[in-house]
């Protein structure tokens, strides 16, 4: 069998259908995979199989009912497939894969749990849902192909040669939605505390170009490195995240890309909650960090504006909290002197 498989939507979605795919492609040698989604993903799948390809569509080039129609053509003239996985149920994915049921190809569709999402944002339940992976390996299963979820990690090579006894953090302050973004201000508070406390430590910041000029004048610092200026693309971004000891990350796709590579994240939580399914692939819940309160969560997705207007969610989060958290994976003399010291 081959097996057409939707998602685009945003990064960290993307990156979360990586275990379940090469899962699939692991376990079913014999059937073909092929991941249709946005070009810039690409480095994502490859090399996790000879029998996984990637088809990159620019959704902008394929406007209207006629361009989809186009699109479908092309994916089934192109592929053969006899069969379409939507891992994203919206509205071009649903007009697609209806385009390509029509052409003879077999359909199965995520869902997505809509009503439990809305019941717990809204207070009414208040346990965590089923993770997405699940949701995506549920779609395979519709299709005949059961598929146990058991992704180690992406065989990456190292971006460049890390100095002996050198320990590397990265820090990804930014997100989508304000109700996921830690305050830059308690943020760089973190990071100075963390400089301070390892003088062997360095610290990379992850970000677009344009949030990293917000913040480059007021966070210059010794040992404090802007990703954006020594690395280019998303391949290498991974690279580098693999040779990293720890990252800090919003609830964002850096969370995702960071898990991929097998790298202890510890994550922030705001308006949006784990509880919603989005945690990253294989980290431990003590490293998400988080405050109890009895609006959150408030959002899903962290893009409703805070009720109170100041995002206590976020600001209750100490400094001194992610440092502790950073530094249960730096196992250095430094650290265990600092803790003897401590316990004294």
């Amino acid at each position: 069998m081959k097996i057409l498989l939707f998602r685009f939507s945003a990064l960290g979605d993307v990156a979360l259908t990586v275990p379940v795919v090469e899962s699939l492609a692991r376990q079913y040698p014999n059937d073909e995979f092929v991941v249709v989604s946005r070009p810039f993903v690409a480095p994502l799948f490859a090399n996790l199989g000879d029998n996984l390809s990637f088809r990159g569509v620019n959704l902008n080039a394929y406007k209207g009912l006629r361009g989809l129609l186009c699109l479908a053509n092309e994916l089934r003239r192109e592929t053969k497939a006899d069969a379409v996985a939507d891992l994203h149920d919206v509205l071009r994915t649903q007009v697609l894969r209806t385009l390509l049921r029509l052409m003879g190809l077999r359909v199965a569709t995520i869902d997505k749990g809509r009503k439990e999402k809305h019941r717990l944002v809204s207070g009414e339940e208040r346990h965590a849902l089923k993770h997405v992976t699940m949701r995506y390996a549920e779609v395979l299963d519709k299709l005949g192909r059961k598929v146990e979820v058991n992704f180690q990690k992406l065989n990456v090579l190292p971006l460049c040669a890390k100095p002996k006894q050198a320990q590397w953090v990265g820090v990804a302050p930014f997100a989508a939605h304000r109700g996921k973004i830690y305050p830059p201000a308690q943020m760089y508070q973190a990071v100075a505390m963390l400089l301070e406390r390892h003088p062997m430590l360095e610290v990379f910041l992850f970000g677009s170009r344009d949030e990293m000029e917000n913040i480059r004048s007021l966070w210059m610092k010794p040992r404090l490195r802007f990703v954006c200026d020594e690395v280019k693309g998303l391949g290498d971004e991974l690279r580098l995240m693999g040779q990293l000891d720890a990252m800090v990350s919003m609830d964002s796709a850096n969370l995702h890309l960071a898990s991929l590579v097998k790298i202890p994240v510890v994550s922030l939580w705001g308006a949006t909650h784990p509880y919603a399914g989005f945690t990253g692939y294989g980290q431990a819940a003590e490293d998400a960090l988080q405050v109890d309160l009895p609006c959150r969560p408030c959002s899903i997705y962290g893009n409703r504006p805070c009720v109170f207007g100041d995002y206590r969610c976020l600001t209750n989060i100490a400094p001194q909290d992610i440092v502790r958290a950073v530094e249960r994976h730096l196992f250095t003399e430094d650290h265990v002197r600092m803790e003897e010291n401590e316990k004294e």
